[in-house]
């Protein structure tokens, strides 16, 4: 009789394991965001390090912090927002990537991408109500981490860019602040 308690304590637990599983899961959907509409930067600090960190020369990154950025962000509907568009425009830099977004960093299949002459495997995710962009350096010597943050009832997006560098453990991280102009396009 023992034996059985004990089999119906562990299932009841299973149970509310399961349960509080979903319930977190469903709490992290509802923190998602709509991050749709144009943006343009107007504050970076430290961008010429992280830029710098990348192997960009003097000139580089004197020309990366000052040229004007643009992003460009089109999400499908609520709840999941689990596809996005995102193009990043400004100087030589013009990407129009489309994404699937994860439920977190291991729910997400990398795809190959040539950005300035350069490869990387991006992953894109949610963790909790940050949109994660993750590109990893095709020699896998470094990653790039793009966090990105909808704040002031969705009119900036606040964008922590860290370079991580994977031989050293050593980071450089820029912060840029991007306020909404208008509406996507798409």
């Amino acid at each position: 009789e023992d034996d059985e308690d004990d089999e119906n304590d562990y299932s009841s637990q299973r149970q509310d394991s399961s349960n509080l599983r979903q319930s977190m899961s469903a709490t992290a959907i509802n923190k998602r965001h709509d991050f749709s509409g144009t943006y343009k930067r107007t504050n970076a600090v430290n961008f010429e390090a992280f830029v710098g960190a990348q192997g960009a020369g003097y000139v580089q990154r004197k020309l990366a912090s000052s040229m004007q950025l643009t992003h460009i962000i089109t999400m499908d509907g609520p709840p999941l927002y689990s596809q996005i568009k995102l193009q990043e425009k400004g100087g030589p830099l013009d990407l129009d990537n489309t994404y699937d977004v994860g439920n977190g960093k291991s729910d997400c299949t990398p795809v190959e991408r040539n950005i300035l002459k350069k490869k990387y495997m991006d992953s894109m995710y949610w963790e909790g109500e940050c949109l994660i962009l993750q590109r990893v350096h095709e020699l896998r010597d470094y990653e790039l981490i793009m966090k990105r943050y909808l704040e002031d009832e969705g009119q900036t997006i606040r964008l922590v860019s860290i370079h991580h560098n994977l031989v050293t453990n050593e980071e450089v991280e820029s912060i840029s602040f991007f306020s909404k102009t208008g509406p996507s396009p798409h």
